[in-house]
């Protein structure tokens, strides 16, 4: 295995070979007949006052990777050093003190919310918890953190099916904020949300990064959107991350076959210039059954071009073929 890729001397967050499998239960007994690779051997770092993208399809294990390094799920294999600190087997008295650094901002503000809950019950909760006012400073902090997020004071009484789709997940980074933490997991933050409203969050969240010092991971599928947020971008194909490297470098001078045919799809905004759009064959391999070498290669128009047998034989690894560009390819 090949180091991490560093590009910071003193990360915030440091992943190395990060595996996370589930297993194929069957019959009656529930016996375990396989397993899904959702995360295999993921590594990279997180500087502080940074943006991670994490990118690509539905089902490549993006979600996962942000979810194992909270230990919501427990990795299979691998290390997630906090601030100096391995994350994986710690006490769950001592992970519970650490995760107020790190929250989750979720993909759907509604489902993450109690309807029964005002607003002000579930900034007050997470405020309470891990005592970060006195209780009595609690109303005033509620207050400071709904201007934070562009609410009005009076939205603290309100129910979450009072509000738009970008109001709430408002409430929902309010609430990962009420706990000061250091790192926020952005999981698909405005997928859900109409395409003005996007650039509102991701300008809010920009302006917060900056007056509150935040480290992001931002969890997507769309380019466009990690583009303007992030510092350095990561793809991932079938669990594996196939090139990183800065926003500008990803986006502008893609290495990997699989990254170009992803930012081929991307829109372009002019009716007068016409995309030349590279269409992959074949469907995503089963993280159950991946298939030998390259996960790529099945659909790797590269490949079929060349027939490279090294694309069958071994998985390529993350190799840095440009300062700070790191790619997985035998053919780049």
């Amino acid at each position: 295995m090949l180091a991490t890729p560093r590009l910071d001397n003193n990360p915030l967050l440091e992943v190395q070979h990060l595996q996370c499998t589930f297993p194929i239960r069957q019959g009656v007994l529930g016996r375990v007949t396989g397993r899904v690779r959702a995360v295999e051997d993921v590594s990279f770092t997180l500087g502080r006052g940074t943006t991670l993208g994490l990118v690509g399809e539905s089902g490549c294990g993006k979600t996962t990777v942000g979810r194992c390094i909270l230990q919501l799920l427990r990795p299979t294999a691998g290390s997630v050093v906090f601030e100096g600190e391995e994350l994986v087997g710690m006490a769950p008295k001592r992970l519970r003190t650490r995760r107020r650094d790190m929250q989750l901002i979720f993909q759907d503000p509604y489902g993450s919310l109690n309807p029964r809950m005002k607003v002000r019950g579930h900034l007050a909760e997470a405020l309470r918890l891990y005592r970060v006012v006195p209780r009595e400073a609690v109303d005033e902090e509620i207050d400071r953190l709904l201007d934070l997020v562009g609410l009005t004071r009076s939205d603290a009484d309100r129910y979450p099916h009072e509000f738009s789709g970008g109001q709430r997940q408002r409430i929902g980074i309010a609430r990962a904020l009420a706990v000061r933490p250091k790192l926020l997991i952005c999981d698909e933050p405005v997928s859900a949300l109409d395409v003005s409203i996007q650039a509102q969050v991701i300008n809010l969240l920009k302006d917060l990064q900056q007056e509150l010092d935040l480290t992001y991971l931002f969890i997507s599928h769309d380019l466009s959107v990690v583009e303007h947020i992030s510092d350095r971008i990561a793809v991932m194909y079938l669990g594996r991350i196939v090139e990183m490297g800065s926003a500008q470098e990803v986006i502008h001078r893609p290495l990997h076959p699989y990254t170009q045919a992803l930012i081929s799809a991307v829109p372009v905004p002019d009716p007068g210039r016409k995309a030349q759009r590279i269409v992959l064959q074949g469907d995503v391999p089963s993280p159950s059954d991946p298939p030998s070498g390259c996960p790529f290669h099945p659909r790797c128009p590269v490949y079929q071009a060349a027939a490279n047998l090294a694309c069958i034989q071994a998985v390529p690894p993350l190799e840095e073929l440009a300062p700070g560009h790191f790619v997985a390819c035998y053919e780049a």
